[in-house]
């Protein structure tokens, strides 16, 4: 491969998620000596105008705001910004004349990328596009469509890009994270005992509020554990002092603080340290037993690469919610534990109960700490610089070369949340099993959210999901307010009643309500819900007479249907063959399978007496349709029920 210098374009910012990755690419590419020139495009009033200049790259500034998430008035105002900046873009791109221009997300990196692009008629410039997170986006989702190549870090990213030009490189690293670090000698620097676990906990560039408001508690509680902590606070800025405040908290707790040495003690032992940042993260994290952190790409990668057990915070309420996204993907392969941010008095807050019990459960568990570890390294591609070097070579001299990803796949989490009832299907399905799944808690407190909304769409929501998460007390909540719901909120609510695991008590009332309502599908499902809790209420004398009134009046076939099965539970055998006489040769075929099925389920439960009228019953029901052609699903109940009475 021929080597080739070029003029780069770099940008990215907003956060240290997306300018330590940009920062990472031009250490790579200035070590192979292939940068001829280069300019960093970001907002001089972003994090990024304080970071990069300090590192000797040349900066043009640029302002963009966001669209998504904001109202339809600010948008307005973004689109003129970015189109302002839009074209700043383009007369910057003519004056310096890049070769490649390389993005890795932020709102800032929009108006260059789409200059870029649209420059590709008057220069061959090669746009490239690097995604961290697992979820990417919007905008790396729409400026994907413009790109030659997308390095991505996760594989099931390339499920939601919209380009099919995206190549596996795992995260890009900064070059601290190549070097060898000696653990004896950094626990020496800060005279931390050789014996300690430590424990340590930050959120990010800026900080992370939820955090910071707790960890004072989480450390509290772990004293008697005998370990050393570590915290990193963010610094202090106009609008909010993060460091100011955890020192605070912790010092109301009876800790003390040195300013002179960032030392804390407690009983005069010391204890911890607590920074407002540090400039040896790496080697901080290399040192830690344990890393509570958000769930931000570069946390994840970072963990990945150093194999530590962490306890994951995902931050709530950013746009596309990557980073509980990413959470998910490590909690469901066992690489990492999940916590979650929830709404309480209108503040964003952490459970430090939650966080105690894990920090203690890895300590203990020497097998959850070993799997712990493994796990997330398999997130970890080691061989990320020389994937990334490849593919811009190639892209240079041969893009027929480039290895782009071939094999796209729905991860599971989508395929749960194709539709709400798939996601409250899986739900049901794993609270026995696994009650700690981060999905069964994000939607605890997303049904909490839905609950207290005045949209009666989210309030429906809440009613699918308290019947998946087992909470009868939410579906009593709806009960009491059954006149005020819509016809498909109703229904929902016997629905959700039907698939809780047990019942506490049963609301009659609630039944008969149900049983007399106007709409068919709250009649259909009420019987339903009286169909799975029979023994519970069969004894009552209004549910009978209900039953024999939709069998003996005009009703829709879907309430009949259901009657049928429930009808042998409350009332006499011969009755039962009675009534069932004139349904034998319906014309719908629902009421005729609906025969069978009643047979099935009440010979199972015991109820018939006489099977030779049981047999008689089932053989002389029309297994075929008006054209005179089997059905297979009322043949196969068929089938079913004459292999049981010829074993009889």
């Amino acid at each position: 491969m021929k080597k080739k210098k070029f003029r780069l374009l770099l940008t990215g910012g907003g956060s240290g998620g997306h300018i330590y990755p940009a920062l990472a690419i031009y250490d790579i590419l200035k070590r192979h000596d292939l940068i001829e020139d280069v300019l960093y495009v970001g907002n001089k009033d972003k994090l990024e105008g304080s970071i990069v200049p300090q590192k000797g790259i040349p900066f043009y500034s640029l302002k963009s705001v966001p669209f998504a998430g904001v109202s339809n008035k600010r948008r307005f105002v973004s689109f003129f910004l970015m189109f302002n900046s839009f074209i700043k873009a383009l007369v910057l791109i003519f004056r310096f004349k890049p070769d490649i221009v390389i993005a890795t997300g932020g709102y800032v990196s929009a108006p260059l990328v789409f200059a870029a692009f649209f420059c590709k008629i008057f220069f061959n410039i090669k746009i490239v596009l690097q995604e961290q997170n697992l979820v990417p986006g919007i905008f790396n989702k729409f400026a994907s469509i413009f790109t030659d190549v997308v390095f991505v870090s996760f594989h099931d990213s390339t499920f939601f890009l919209w380009s099919n030009k995206c190549v596996y490189t795992g995260y890009i690293f900064r070059s601290d994270y190549n070097r060898k670090v000696n653990l004896a000698e950094i626990k020496n620097k800060y005279n931390i005992p050789i014996e300690k676990n430590i424990i340590l906990s930050y959120g990010g560039s800026l900080g992370a509020k939820s955090i910071n408001d707790m960890i004072h508690n989480v450390y509290y509680n772990l004293l008697k554990e005998d370990l050393f902590f570590i915290h990193i606070s963010g610094k202090n800025r106009e609008q909010y002092k993060p460091f100011d405040e955890v020192i605070s908290n912790f010092e109301a707790l009876g800790f003390k603080f040195s300013q002179a040495d960032n030392k804390v003690y407690y009983n005069d032992k010391y204890c911890g340290l607590i920074f407002d940042y540090c400039n040896e993260l790496f080697k901080i994290q290399s040192i830690a037993d344990i890393i509570i952190t958000r769930a931000g790409a570069g946390a994840i990668a970072e963990l990945a690469f150093l194999g530590k057990p962490s306890i994951l915070i995902p931050k709530i309420g950013l746009s596309g919610e990557h980073q509980f996204y990413n959470a998910i993907s490590l909690a469901q392969n066992n690489a990492a534990i999940v916590c979650l941010e929830k709404k309480q008095n209108g503040k964003i807050v952490v459970d430090y109960n939650e966080i105690v019990d894990n920090v203690r459960n890895i300590l203990t568990n020497s097998e959850l700490r070993i799997n712990l570890k493994s796990n997330i390294k398999k997130f970890y591609y080691k061989d990320y610089e020389k994937k990334f070097l490849e593919t811009i070579y190639f892209l240079f001299d041969d893009p027929d070369k480039i290895e782009y990803v071939s094999q796209v796949i729905m991860p599971d989490f989508v395929k749960y949340q194709l539709n709400f009832d798939s996601l409250v299907n899986y739900l049901i399905e794993i609270r026995n099993i696994n009650p700690g799944n981060v999905f069964f808690k994000y939607y605890t407190d997303k049904m909490n959210d839905y609950l207290n909304s005045d949209n009666w769409t989210l309030q429906n929501k809440a009613i699918k999901l308290a019947g998946a998460l087992n909470r009868e007390d939410i579906l009593q909540y709806f009960a009491k307010k059954y006149d005020e719901l819509k016809g498909f909120q109703r229904r929902n609510l016997f629905i959700a009643y039907s698939k809780l695991d047990s019942l506490k008590e049963i609301d009659f009332s609630l039944i008969k309500k149900g049983l007399e309502d106007s709409y068919f599908e709250v009649k259909r499902e009420c019987l339903n819900f009286c169909m799975k809790h029979i023994y519970l209420i069969r004894r009552e004398d209004f549910i009978k007479e209900k039953v024999l009134y939709f069998l003996s009046k005009r009703e829709s076939f879907e309430v009949k249907s259901v009657a049928i099965k429930i009808l042998p539970f409350l009332v006499s055998n011969s009755e039962f063959f009675k009534i069932i006489s004139k349904y034998k040769y319906s014309s719908n075929i629902r009421i005729r399978e609906s025969i069978l099925d009643s047979i099935y389920y009440a010979y199972q439960m015991g109820i018939f007496a006489d099977l030779n009228l049981l047999k008689l019953a089932v053989k002389d029901t029309l297994i075929t349709t008006s054209s005179f052609e089997p059905m297979f699903k009322i043949r196969d109940k068929y089938k079913r029920l004459i292999s049981i009475f010829e074993d009889i």
